[in-house]
């Protein structure tokens, strides 16, 4: 989806009104050497002013001196931040957010969590993180070695469906869990 691998057979073809932003649970997409305000500010766009960006940031929770900070000077969960705060303002519609609450606070995770439920666009996210999938995902994936499963609903979904087929879920027991893939719910649908 990404465009970082080929596909192994078939082709990727996105929609011309598609675009993709991205959260690497790495948090790389940030130039480290700059401010905060710098590094999330998109370069071909003049309409922004800085005071709608120290907003942006503050609805995020950066506020003050540390919009000044160079980002390599911030905590994993302000930088974390300040991706999602980048994300925001790129105006992508499809996000693919991989394990976006690993350096979040309670705060910030349910920020995050009110915002994807209230996105326009489509939402991937790949998490382990099994509270915040039965709060914003109503369509997982789940992909364990050697095969994959669609669930229409939430982890607690899953794991009653397993139950009920006299399946042992041992990811579900211990913290690591199977890797889940989960299209976040939409407001209204859109090809792609």
């Amino acid at each position: 989806l990404l465009g970082d691998e080929d596909p192994t057979s078939g082709k990727v073809q996105r929609g011309h009104l598609t675009q993709i932003g991205y959260l690497d649970q790495h948090l790389s997409q940030l130039d480290l050497n700059k401010t905060v305000l710098r590094a999330i500010w998109p370069d071909d766009d003049a309409s922004l002013t800085e005071q709608k960006m120290r907003d942006l940031l503050g609805s995020f929770g950066l506020q003050g001196p540390i919009v000044e900070q160079e980002v390599k000077t911030l905590s994993g969960g302000e930088r974390s931040r300040a991706a999602l705060a980048r994300l925001t303002v790129e105006g992508a519609n499809v996000l693919v957010l991989d394990e976006p609450t690993n350096h979040l606070d309670l705060w910030a995770c349910d920020s995050l969590e009110e915002a994807l439920k209230n996105f326009n666009g489509t939402v991937l996210v790949v998490s382990h993180d099994r509270y915040f999938l039965n709060r914003v995902c109503d369509l997982l994936i789940i992909i364990e070695p050697g095969h994959a499963e669609v669930v229409y609903g939430n982890y607690e979904l899953y794991l009653s469906l397993c139950k009920s087929r006299g399946e042992k879920v041992v990811a579900a027991e211990i913290d690591d869990g199977p890797y889940i893939t989960a299209p976040a719910k939409e407001k209204r649908k859109r090809k792609y």
